[in-house]
């Protein structure tokens, strides 16, 4: 669901491109990380900033054929490596503003789950993160005002009153750095990577 307009899309019926691929996989916890080629790092470090590239487009500029990086999009995909492709869009030039939703669960997992599935049919709430700390529960919110997001969090407290512990929100007043994943050749380890034989 998009929370900058009312039109909604419906994505299950989408069959082109990599949707189908993208929906048809659950996100799994793999029992240990995945092994990078020269190739792959070449595909992804492109993807950081040009997400929408053809295949053309990321085959001339990591000089590889279209046939591969349409491989190896399918196999990021199918791994989880790679889970959507998306845009930015600056928010605050919409009229909109973010807000975080701390929450303390006191370890009730039940609960939790169940405020997360709620989670999915609200709109504003764009992103949601489990952490193991005293703040259980992080939620993103994206609204077009302060008594927006008040009355949302009123809504959420009053349903899980019993479940929640303690809460905490935090206005976003200004993102200085959003990249959604740092450049993989200064993250990756360097012994990891795997030689390309031709």
């Amino acid at each position: 669901m998009s929370f900058f307009s009312d039109i909604c899309v419906d994505k299950s019926n989408i069959q082109t491109g990599y949707a189908p691929l993208i929906r048809s996989k659950e996100i799994i916890h793999l029992p240990g990380p995945i092994k990078l080629n020269e190739e792959d790092i070449k595909v992804l470090e492109h993807l950081r900033f040009n997400s929408r590239d053809s295949l053309e487009e990321i085959s001339s500029a990591t000089s590889l054929s279209s046939t591969l990086v349409d491989y190896k999009l399918r196999k990021f995909l199918s791994s989880k490596l790679i889970t959507y492709f998306a845009t930015d869009i600056s928010y605050e030039l919409l009229g909109y503003e973010k807000y975080i939703l701390l929450l303390n669960m006191g370890g009730d997992m039940a609960s939790k789950e169940k405020i997360i599935s709620d989670l999915r049919t609200i709109r504003e709430a764009y992103s949601y993160f489990e952490f193991l700390n005293y703040w259980e529960l992080a939620v993103t919110f994206c609204v077009k005002s302060r008594e927006n997001m008040y009355r949302l969090i009123s809504e959420l407290l009053e349903k899980y009153k019993s479940s929640i512990r303690d809460h905490d929100t935090l206005w976003l007043i200004k993102e200085h750095k959003s990249i959604h994943y740092p450049c993989i050749n200064d993250i990756y380890d360097k012994n990891q990577v795997l030689k390309v034989k031709r």
